[in-house]
């Protein structure tokens, strides 16, 4: 039954990343004044080659949600066994570092966001990360976390089977 539970929570976890990568279509930062405008968490990516939104000025912003939405990538193949590991639920132990690393780095994000537009002026638009894109991506990112640290408490806890 405990093995059978690792499972749904590894799929749990891995579903949790999948949504949490998904959310990058949907708006990740607001600008409020004067005119409501959002940029996808894809259009956050390329601010770091292209300079358009930001003039340059939020390259290591873009690291970092790039970094998140990798981090999300790996939780899932780490979660599903895509990637082999050795060791009882050391799959599980590694989605869940992976989207702890992608919740922090969501996180850093935003504090880069917010320092990139107050050095720049930006604050008087009411640029923030506030979209809906970056809240259930964060969202998805720690409840992945959970299942998968779970998943893997469970499997360090197994019992071998008894051979007769």
């Amino acid at each position: 039954m405990v093995l059978k539970d690792k499972k749904i929570l590894a799929i749990v976890s891995a579903a949790l990343s999948f949504l949490g990568a998904v959310c990058y279509f949907l708006p990740f930062a607001v600008v409020d004044r004067p005119l409501t405008d959002s940029f996808s968490g894809f259009k956050l990516f390329a601010e770091l080659f292209s300079h358009d939104i930001f003039n340059g000025n939020a390259s290591v912003m873009s690291i970092w949600i790039i970094v998140a939405f990798l981090s999300l990538l790996a939780s899932i193949v780490f979660a599903l066994g895509i990637a082999p590991v050795g060791g009882k639920g050391e799959g599980l132990r590694l989605a869940g570092i992976c989207s702890v690393i992608s919740a922090v780095t969501l996180i850093l994000g935003s504090i880069a966001l917010s320092t990139v537009s107050r050095g720049s002026g930006l604050a008087l638009l009411g640029l923030s990360m506030t979209g809906a894109g970056w809240w259930l991506a964060l969202t998805a990112s720690v409840l992945s976390a959970c299942a998968a640290l779970y998943g893997c408490s469970l499997a360090k806890n197994e019992k071998p089977p008894m051979v007769y």
